[in-house]
């Protein structure tokens, strides 16, 4: 899985990959019962969206989802980015960045910060934090 730095300039941010680097480890090393918590995040994102905009056939098959597990069979990852945050916080964080069914324009990012914690998932909407 290739990882993208954006918004890096090594002579201006002196502790990026090191900060980076725990990031990934710590991201990484995450058991599957960790990654499956996230299934109801993402899951509610989806229903979120889906009461937003009201019923429609070609959605079918996402209302009728049982489990929050259901949610990944509409998601495709599309890449793994991994920046600092440059207004707030200025703290380094990874960006899991996919399409979905569900928002097929904006797609969906989950954002982890450097202890590997899920902060954020929402559309793909510039942002790292909200």
């Amino acid at each position: 899985m290739p990882v993208s730095f954006t918004d890096f300039n090594p002579n201006e941010d002196h502790s990026f990959i090191e900060e980076a680097d725990e990031l990934l480890r710590n991201f990484l090393a995450q058991d599957n019962s960790q990654r499956l918590t996230v299934s109801a995040y993402v899951y509610q994102n989806c229903m979120d969206f889906l009461d937003a905009i009201g019923y429609d056939d070609a959605d079918d098959a996402m209302w009728k989802m049982k489990q929050p597990e259901e949610v990944w069979q509409f998601v495709k990852f599309t890449g793994l980015y991994v920046s600092r945050e440059p207004y707030e916080d200025k703290g380094v964080y990874l960006q899991l960045l996919c399409d979905c069914d569900w928002e097929q324009e904006h797609g969906l990012q989950l954002v982890y910060n450097k202890q590997g914690k899920l902060v954020r998932v929402s559309a793909q909407d510039g942002h790292i934090i909200g």
